[in-house]
């Protein structure tokens, strides 16, 4: 007697299904992996806003530039606020960011322009007795609307840091961390107008400070990989499982 075929149970395939589990399985790693070491880098961050009487200024014209412009007691901006820190002691500190930045060729896609910043300057924070100095570079701005920013990208762009004073959230970079420094402006004109021949704008401006600790070391090791790593490792993984399967789907 001939067997009539059964509908309601097809043939389960589980060799896909195992490997399909092994991708979702490495998948899942990477993403706690990742979430797990990123909030772990930064050891601290420094919130500051522009103090009363001091400005951000643009200048327009063949060679473009921003400068900061400091008020009569000779600081341009403020810290006002201490995330992972060491209490806090920082807040109220005045300091100062010297040189000329320049603005390189402007692009725009849609209602944001950017351009790439060129340039070297000083960022000093004054503790009271010690100044907290390091050597800065913005590296990008953009603006869109009303709104502008410098290093948006969060790149590294401070170097040669020194301070041999005694604040605590200060001393979070004695041991040179990579540390990034950004904040946003508000002006109701585009980065082409700021540029403009003969343009001359002034606005305020508010930022943070963030220190990115080196992960320790053991033996000759590497550290703790960065979360860029572990997603580029698990994409490759997730990649190799994936071609295994066609290849064996195919034979």
């Amino acid at each position: 007697m001939k067997r009539a075929p059964n509908f309601c149970h097809p043939r389960v395939n589980w060799r896909a299904l195992r490997l399909k589990k092994c991708a979702l399985l490495i998948g899942l790693c990477v993403i706690g992996l990742t979430l797990g070491t990123g909030g772990a880098a930064f050891g601290i961050t420094l919130d500051f806003s522009t103090t009363p009487g001091a400005y951000l200024n643009f200048v327009g014209g063949s060679g473009p530039y921003f400068e900061f412009t400091n008020n009569s007691s000779g600081n341009s901006f403020k810290i006002t606020g201490v995330h992972d820190g060491a209490g806090g002691n920082s807040v109220g500190l005045l300091g100062s960011i010297s040189g000329k930045f320049y603005i390189g060729a402007v692009t725009q896609i849609g209602p944001q322009y950017t351009a790439p910043v060129s340039g070297t300057g000083t960022l000093t924070i004054n503790d009271g007795s010690a100044n907290f100095t390091a050597d800065i570079n913005w590296g990008n701005i953009y603006t869109i609307g009303a709104t502008g920013s410098m290093n948006y990208t969060g790149s590294i762009n401070l170097s040669n840091i020194h301070y041999t004073g005694s604040n605590a959230d200060l001393t979070a970079w004695e041991d040179d961390p990579k540390a990034a420094v950004n904040f946003t402006f508000s002006k109701t004109r585009t980065l082409l107008q700021l540029t403009a021949n003969g343009a001359k704008n002034s606005t305020s401006f508010s930022g943070s400070l963030s220190a990115e600790q080196e992960p320790p070391e053991s033996g000759g090791g590497s550290g703790v990989p960065t979360p860029s790593t572990l997603i580029l490792l698990g994409t490759g993984l997730v990649g190799l499982v994936g071609l295994r399967y066609r290849r064996r789907a195919k034979g």
